[in-house]
């Protein structure tokens, strides 16, 4: 699953950007952070989403120029330094997490989840989507991605969607 961004620019016509769904997320989270005083709040909330959300072209070149500046004092950077960094303290928790939910099935007399009964098996449940669903640790950021999105909506002078 994917982010397929599909714009259009002046002289060149149709213009297309792709994220998979780990890049993605970071890449609105920047977004969200720092130009939430661009984007409307039904636009911040839709980028989540595959459902061609329109960013109109005065909007595409606005996220460009705060996106760089960003970029260019080091703001970027800063962020992504700072994320990476709780990703993977995330990550770790999370194998230490599964470790313990792991022990705790085996204790149950489990080999898996689904082995167990239908109470515990609502109890695993939980838990595992607790540890799974509450973690940025599969969803790197990256200032070259940044970049890539930022180069995109320059050239989407004319909008996109995201779908």
């Amino acid at each position: 699953m994917g982010f397929d961004l599909y714009g259009q620019n002046k002289q060149k016509g149709e213009t297309y950007f792709r994220a998979n769904v780990w890049g993605w997320r970071p890449i609105w989270k920047i977004v969200t952070e720092f130009c939430d005083d661009i984007l409307d709040a039904e636009e911040i909330k839709r980028g989540n989403y595959n459902d061609f959300v329109k960013i109109d072209g005065a909007k595409s070149i606005m996220l460009a120029t705060r996106l760089q500046a960003l970029i260019d004092d080091g703001t970027v950077k800063e962020c992504t330094d700072v994320y990476e960094k709780n990703r993977l303290k995330e990550g770790y928790a999370e194998t230490i997490l599964m470790q313990a939910l792991d022990d705790w099935t085996k204790k149950q007399g489990a080999s898996c989840g689904n082995d167990l009964s239908s109470e515990d098996h609502e109890i695993w449940e939980c838990m595992y989507h607790k540890i799974k669903y509450n973690s940025d640790s599969s969803y790197p950021m990256s200032v070259e991605n940044i970049q890539e999105f930022a180069d995109y909506c320059k050239e989407s002078d004319q909008g996109f969607k995201i779908g």
